[in-house]
């Protein structure tokens, strides 16, 4: 799994987390193949806010975001989704969305 894809699954965890039960592997991918889709300029930026992200973490913590237990990434994400960057926000907002865009396509009845 690459660096990306790693931070990705974690967010996709601390999303996920208190709505549904584990495990969150279909949701990270979901996420992870969206912005794989986005035209390049604003997919390679998301990518690029992703690794930002996870390296935001490293000052208070001295782990990256992907490294970090539940309450630790919940306070990160915390933070991020209070940001007064309008680009934290909806970086934050962006993987909530598609997080729970696909857990409730699980709830679809399978044909």
């Amino acid at each position: 799994m690459n660096w990306s894809s790693r931070i990705v699954s974690a967010l996709a965890e601390s999303v996920c987390s208190a709505l549904a039960a584990a495990p969150y592997d279909d949701v990270a991918r979901f996420v992870d193949e969206a912005v794989g889709r986005m035209p390049s300029p604003q997919g390679a930026g998301v990518r690029l806010l992703a690794m930002a992200f996870d390296l935001s973490a490293f000052p208070s913590t001295g782990e990256l975001f992907h490294r970090l237990g539940p309450e630790a990434r919940a306070a990160r994400l915390a933070a991020w989704r209070q940001s007064s960057l309008p680009l934290c926000r909806q970086f934050v907002r962006l993987h909530e969305s598609l997080a729970v865009f696909r857990l409730f396509a699980r709830l679809e009845p399978q044909e």
